[in-house]
């Protein structure tokens, strides 16, 4: 039973922070470029606002996905090694 739950934690741990790491580096290598002119630089430079906010709180969502991942496989490996007494038949 215990093989049939295991998981690799270091791996999946490994794999959650790259994942986040590779977002994180996705947002910061976003640039807004509007097209900038007479009639349409005010409604672009909104857009542009409006972007930036959310690509702001995006990187707030993803590091705080980041720190719960870490807190998920750190509970999993202590609830595993509190019950490996109980789930080894």
């Amino acid at each position: 039973m215990a093989a049939k739950t295991h998981i690799d934690t270091e791996a999946t741990a490994s794999g959650l922070a790259a994942a986040a790491q590779a977002r994180l580096t996705a947002i910061a290598g976003t640039d807004i470029t509007l097209p900038q002119g007479l009639y349409v630089s005010a409604t672009n430079a909104l857009g542009a606002g409006l972007i930036a906010a959310r690509l702001a709180d995006l990187s707030t969502r993803v590091t705080t996905a980041a720190a719960a991942a870490v807190t998920s496989v750190a509970m999993y490996e202590s609830t595993e090694q509190a019950n490996a007494a109980t789930l080894t038949t």
